[in-house]
């Protein structure tokens, strides 16, 4: 929520979107805690801004420390924010890579929704470098999508019926 414009026109236009399915709330979350002036428009869009930062030291901190503090600390915070919506999308940005030590934090994200079974939309994200752990995140959840879109795609064909011997 720093501004960029890529991101900014990015978000406008899935907000708009959103705004357009008639959702009983439409919240924005993000870094930083004050968002930039360039980003009022996104604001104006939604029902509320809530501040939610990224621990970033998580991608610096000791492998021990990670799996003791900071990601039972990240999981419950957003266990909590991520229980109070249908569904959860994630904005623009570039943040799903091995090089950015938001990632840690995007990729607990997206344990976390398949786990409270939520759905998660990756809007317009550059996916990658990513090691084979961070690429089995996602995967996972791209094969959730795609095995819900085909039990989807037979309810609405009906039952399935055994062929007839010829």
């Amino acid at each position: 929520m720093r501004g960029n414009l890529g991101d900014v026109l990015q978000l406008s236009v899935l907000l708009r979107t959103l705004r357009e399915l008639g959702p009983a709330v439409l919240d924005l979350a993000g870094y930083p805690g004050t968002p930039a002036p360039a980003t009022g428009e996104l604001l104006a869009l939604v029902g509320r801004f809530r501040p939610e930062p990224f621990p970033f030291l998580w991608k610096f901190a000791p492998g021990f420390v990670q799996r003791a503090a900071i990601e039972p600390w990240w999981r419950a915070r957003r266990r909590a924010l991520f229980s109070e919506y249908d569904a959860i999308v994630c904005a623009p940005g570039p943040y799903i890579a091995d090089y950015d030590p938001r990632s840690p934090s995007a990729l607990a994200d997206i344990v976390l929704a398949c786990d409270l079974d939520r759905p998660i939309v990756l809007s317009s994200h550059s996916i990658g470098p990513l090691s084979d752990p961070g690429v089995r995140i996602v995967g996972r959840r791209a094969r959730t999508v795609r095995r819900a879109r085909r039990r989807a795609g037979r309810a609405r064909a009906g039952p399935r019926r055994a062929a007839r011997p010829v």
